[in-house]
């Protein structure tokens, strides 16, 4: 049976354009996908570097 939560993965030589060490930069930015079905997170938070 499928669950809420299924999940699929595939070999990494797959992706044509990536880095051949596995290893990047630092992001420029973050996403966090929720779901909030209370309505207790912020629909936005922006973090600043203070």
């Amino acid at each position: 049976s499928k669950t809420q939560n299924t999940r699929g993965s595939y070999p990494i030589e797959f992706i044509d354009n990536r880095t051949h060490d596995s290893k990047g930069g630092h992001p420029q930015n973050v996403i966090f996908l929720t779901c909030d079905a209370f309505g207790v997170l912020p629909p936005i938070a922006r973090l600043t570097p203070s």
